[in-house]
């Protein structure tokens, strides 16, 4: 199991636990990452393993997603760096 550490708006840092495997982010229930915050939309993210990063791909979400501070636009890798719901 990895940890995923996202800042959200309205409750600061959280930590996340999922599986080695490709996770869908967001609020509603059917995501592996269920985010219960009025900031991320129902279908937010994906996670995916990519060799010692993982993939992350906003799914065109209203706020956005930023890693290290900085929007992203396009799928990009991270690694322990985490990102940050928009806004």
């Amino acid at each position: 199991m990895s940890n995923l550490i996202l800042t959200i708006e309205a409750q600061g840092k959280v930590a996340y636990e999922f599986a080695e495997r490709s996770s869908t982010i967001g609020r509603a229930p059917d995501n592996r990452i269920i985010i219960d915050d009025p900031s991320v939309s129902n279908r937010y993210a994906m996670l995916e393993p990519s060799g010692k990063e993982y993939r992350l791909k906003d799914f065109e979400s209203t706020n956005g997603i930023k890693v290290s501070g900085v929007p992203i636009t396009t799928p990009c890798c991270i690694s322990k760096t985490g990102f940050d719901s928009g806004q």
